[in-house]
């Protein structure tokens, strides 16, 4: 599998971890304010290659 984006991080953690590890790792606590916040910000970042420069 070829990764290249945080999906792709996601999904590939999904395939290798047993369940209880993934669903642990993966979830927040409580409301998951945290867990939205974190996510929402890193939505928001915009990565550029950088090639032969």
């Amino acid at each position: 599998m070829r990764i290249a984006s945080l999906a792709d991080y996601r999904e590939a953690a999904r395939r290798r971890l047993p369940p209880f590890l993934f669903e642990y790792v993966d979830g927040g606590s409580y409301a998951e304010a945290t867990l939205r916040r974190n996510t929402h910000d890193l939505a928001d970042l915009e990565l550029r290659q950088r090639i032969l420069r």
